[in-house]
Order: structure tokens, then C-alpha cells, then sequence
């Protein structure tokens, strides 16, 4: 029922009640008692995003995207202004040229540095939406990642639940002190915080995703799917140097370059080298080839560390994959050898604590080489896929 007709049909009941000396308030009661029973029924509707589910949100809402994709219109609309300037200037059989203004319309200067900031602002655009997806997924793998841990949390209290009761049992039967009693109880408080840590970074880790897709941090979400363990990103160093010839990046520096080349061209042919305008362009140039040298060498240098880290970090994996096998083992024994008393009790919680902590570990690890990996393939696999008409000469 709608408040327009719930409101409606009050007035009139309340009128008809007063005809026939019933108590408007007991109208009233029903009334509110009715609109609160329809409100109890209303169930927010909790969503379910997979990994696809949650970059495709993210790229319908977010800013950034629509700030690249706004500016990409806007450049294309002054690229085609300048075209269009640059014909009527090339019909204009009265041109004056008293300045270097008309020279850089009708050499197509000013066209060309139009189309090279339109490609710059659609590749902007490619690139926002590459980088949303990898930042997207990190937050993604990182609340399953934590949810993980969550369950390693809960797994450890109920082991330190364990060791607590059979505590009290040989505690009862003369077999340990009570020191060894209250050391097995902190081991369970631990336990318990070490969970309620968990839990709280399992909630923040949902936030973080919610906020990174301009998700609403009120609205439920419900996260599906598996965060399945990463291999080492296998593309060599030598091989990301030659695709990135084709990146975003690489395409953007060049036609910049090759603006100021084409600009220094056009002032050394109007001007002579002792007017200050010919300097300036000459300076630009300058100033243009020296960052497309920087952003070559950046280039190989953040190629090299990003390539390295990956290394690195798959390296430390392998080797946190090992302690957790040895550390099963060393819980497996110190749990016999415990039974039969014949190691402490803090002895059997230091193998147990060290084993849940490496589980936490191994998964840090994981997150850690898939992130690594994401960023290193930014590097070199956002191909450059604008081939708009025209060139900049």
C-alpha cells in the first residue's frame, strides 16, 4: 500500500471512528503496528560478486574511469576543431601571415598536437581501465586471502581449546604444574584475540574492496570464489623490454617527443637563431628529448626492480612452503612426545604457535607474488591498441 493511500485511508478511518465513539488512538496503534510489520518484512537484497562481477562494477562507477573517458571527449572534440581550423586557414587565399600563429595551423602543427593529446587521452583511458582491473583484483584475493586466515584463526582456537583441556586433565592427575596449566589457558586467550583479529581484518579487507569498486560501504556484499595459489610470473626481463616498445607508455612518450620535433622544425624556419623565439623552441626540444631519454632509462630501470621483486618474492614463497611442511612435522611430533610427557608444555605450544604463523605467512607470501606479479605486467602488457587516422610527423 502506498503512504499516499495508507495516510488516506487513515483519515477516513479515524473519521468514521469518531462517528462511532471508538478511540482515534486505538486506530493510531493499529496503524503504526501495520506500517511496522511491512517495514520488518523488507530484506536487503545481498549481493554476490565473482572476481568478473567486481571489475565490471567497478569500472560502471568509478570516478577515475569517467574523469579519463571525459577528457578523451574532450580532446577529440579539439582535435577535429583543429582540423577543421587547419582547412579553412589552407581555403583562406587572403591570409596575412604576420605572426608564426597561421604557420603552425596550416603546416598541421596544430593539428597534429591535437591528435597526439586525443591518443594520449584514449590510451589514458586504456590505462585507467588495466589499472582499476589489477587493483580490483588485488583487493579481491586480498578479503579471500584473509578470509583464509580467518579460518587458520578459528582452526588454532580449536586446537588451543584442545591442549587446554587435556591440560586440566594431567593438571588434575598430578602430571603438570600449575604454571604449565595457566600457560595452556594464555595460549587459548592468544588464540581467541588472534581470531577476533582476523575477523576484524577480514571486515576491513571487505571495506577496502567495497571503497575500491565504489561499492556502497553500508550495503551488504557477498564475496564468491577461490583464491587459487600464483606462480611466478615467468616472462624474462629481456622479454618485457621488447613488449614494452608497444605499451601505453612507450606511445605516449614518443608522440610527445615527436610534437616538440615537429614545433622546434617549424620556429627554426620562421625565426633565425638570434631571436629569442627561436631559442625557446630550441630549449623545448631540448627539454622534450631529455625526458623521452629519462623515460626510456625509467623505463628499463622499473622493468629491471618490478622483474627482480618478483624473483624475490618467489624465492621467499618456496622457502615459506618448506618451513610449513617442516613445521606440520614438528607439531605432529611434539604432540606424541607431549601425550607421553616427555616435552613441556611450552615446548608444545611454541611448535603449535609457529606453525599456525607460518600458515599465515605462506599466505602472505601468496598475495604478495600475485601483487608483484600484477605490477610488473603493467609494465609491459598494456598494449598500446589506439591507431587513430592521421600521424604526428
Amino acid at each position: 500500500m502506498s503512504l499516499f493511500k495508507k495516510r488516506l485511508s487513515l483519515i477516513c478511518l479515524i473519521s468514521a471512528l469518531a462517528v462511532s465513539c471508538i478511540s482515534p488512538s486505538i486506530a493510531l496503534s493499529a496503524y503504526a503496528e501495520e506500517a511496522v510489520s511491512e517495514q520488518s518484512t523488507e530484506v536487503k537484497t545481498v549481493q554476490k560478486f565473482t572476481i568478473e562481477d567486481a571489475v565490471n562494477y567497478a569500472k560502471e562507477h568509478s570516478a577515475s574511469l569517467a574523469a579519463a573517458k571525459a577528457s578523451e571527449a574532450y580532446a577529440k572534440s579539439s582535435a577535429n576543431e583543429a582540423r577543421i581550423n587547419r582547412s579553412k586557414m589552407k581555403d583562406n587565399k587572403n591570409l596575412m601571415i604576420t605572426d608564426i600563429s597561421p604557420i603552425l595551423v596550416t603546416s598541421g602543427y596544430a593539428y597534429n598536437a591535437a591528435l597526439a593529446n586525443y591518443r594520449i587521452a584514449q590510451r589514458t583511458v586504456l590505462q585507467t581501465e588495466y589499472t582499476l582491473k589489477s587493483n580490483v583484483s588485488i583487493l579481491f584475493y586480498t578479503y579471500l586471502s584473509n578470509a583464509e586466515k580467518v579460518t587458520i584463526a578459528k582452526n588454532s582456537l580449536s586446537s588451543a581449546q584442545e591442549i587446554t583441556k587435556a591440560s586440566e586433565i594431567k593438571h588434575t592427575n598430578g602430571f603438570i604444574s600449575d604454571m604449565d596449566l595457566e600457560q595452556t589457558r594464555i595460549a587459548e586467550e592468544e588464540a581467541q584475540a588472534a581470531l577476533n583479529k582476523a575477523e576484524r581484518e577480514l571486515e576491513l579487507s571487505m571495506l577496502n574492496l567495497k571503497s575500491g569498486i565504489s561499492y556502497p560501504l553500508d550495503q551488504p556484499l557477498q564475496i564468491t570464489g577461490s583464491f587459487t595459489p600464483p606462480s611466478k610470473e615467468e616472462t624474462s626481463y629481456e622479454t618485457a623490454l621488447i613488449r614494452a616498445e608497444k605499451s601505453i607508455s612507450r606511445a605516449n612518450n614518443e608522440d610527445s617527443f615527436k610534437v616538440a620535433a615537429q614545433k622546434r622544425k617549424i620556429y627554426q624556419g620562421f625565426y633565425t637563431s638570434n631571436q629569442p623565439a627561436w631559442h625557446s623552441a630550441e630549449a623545448e626540444y631540448i627539454s622534450a628529448e631529455l625526458k623521452y631519454k629519462n623515460a626510456l632509462n625509467d623505463e628499463r630501470i622499473n622493468i629491471y626492480s618490478a622483474w627482480s621483486n618478483v624473483q624475490n618474492t618467489s624465492e621467499k614463497l618456496n622457502t615459506a612452503k618448506k618451513y610449513l611442511e617442516l613445521a606440520q612435522k614438528r607439531v605432529d611430533a611434539a604432540k606424541l612426545s607431549y601425550s607421553l610427557g616427555s616435552m613441556s608444555t611450552k615446548e608444545y605450544l611454541d611448535a603449535v604457535r609457529e606453525l599456525y604463523s607460518t600458515k599465515n605467512s605462506l599466505l602472505d607470501g601468496e598475495l604478495g607474488l600475485y601483487s608483484v606479479n600484477e605490477k610488473y605486467r603493467m609494465l609491459f602488457d598494456c598494449e598500446n591498441t589506439i591507431f587513430e587516422e592521421g600521424t604526428v610527423k
